[in-house]
């Protein structure tokens, strides 16, 4: 189950995207956080080769942004990141939070 102060962030990603099924299924926040990051990185640099010799959308492609990359332009890319990046740091407050309350 989706957190409900995530839900609105989570609907901007493509239905497919590997965060998004993390979030909506309720993996634990150190496995999201680090997916969000990683597509962050994706979307931020592209066309960036990764030490697998991968590009950046090569690797959005393998986590279910398929349909999204056909009509992304860059501006959609630097809205991609700042919705990932809001979603990073919320998941990792409540992270911090659930902490606490163990």
């Amino acid at each position: 189950m989706t957190h409900p102060i995530l839900e609105p962030l989570v609907a901007q990603l493509p239905d497919k995207a590997t965060s998004r099924k993390l979030i909506e299924l309720g993996g634990d926040y150190v496995s999201i956080s680090n997916q969000l990051a990683s597509e962050s990185k994706w979307c931020g640099h592209p066309n960036t080769m990764d030490g697998e010799s991968r590009t950046g959308i090569l690797n959005l492609q393998q986590n279910g942004y398929q349909e999204w990359l056909k009509d992304a332009e860059e501006e959609d890319f630097v809205r991609m990141v700042g919705v990932l990046q809001l979603l990073y740091d919320t998941c990792l407050a409540l992270k911090e939070d659930q902490e606490e309350e163990d």
